[in-house]
């Protein structure tokens, strides 16, 4: 449970961070992991199950980054929160992008914009899948319409939704 809550509070962190100046520390990246693997050596929690925990967000979420769908800074986050659940990252991964992508849904909607970025959503596909290189998702989209979602909110979030669903069991 104190496990939980100091990630909590790393999370909270990163999201002030992210909210005032667009980005997430690297220093409190590094505190945050630091943190993690010595409290995974507290509990004698195997260095394998906490260095897997870490890896798999990163694995399975830079091919976003190389897209420039999400920045380094929220691969990262996802990567020391990972520390503190082990093998369990991949739900703090899946429950994350969901939140994620349904914040991006709604503001699209609001915004008017949905159609239009279904239809340069399938364009970019296209471009992908006949070209030999890998260009940003943001190529060609005007920047009045950009949308960025402060993604740390995301993985707060997912980890209250992980806490919570653990604590239901």
């Amino acid at each position: 449970m104190l496990r939980r809550m100091v990630l909590a509070c790393f999370l909270a962190m990163a999201c002030f961070w992210d909210d005032r100046h667009g980005r997430i520390p690297n220093r409190l990246i590094v505190l945050m992991t630091v943190v993690g693997m010595g409290w995974s050596a507290f509990l004698q929690v195997s260095f394998r199950t906490a260095l897997m925990g870490m890896l798999l967000p990163f694995l399975a979420l830079f091919p976003l980054f190389l897209m420039r769908v999400l920045g380094a800074g929220d691969i990262k986050l996802l990567s020391a929160a990972g520390v503190y659940l082990g093998h369990q990252s991949w739900r703090l991964v899946v429950i994350s992008l969901f939140l994620g992508g349904m914040a991006g849904l709604i503001l699209l909607l609001r915004r008017g914009l949905f159609w239009k970025r279904i239809r340069e959503g399938l364009i970019y596909l296209m471009t992908l899948f006949r070209g030999k290189e890998l260009v940003p998702y943001h190529y060609g989209i005007d920047s009045r319409e950009a949308i960025t979602i402060p993604f740390s909110w995301c993985v707060f979030g997912a980890s209250g939704m992980i806490w919570m669903a653990d604590w239901w069991q």
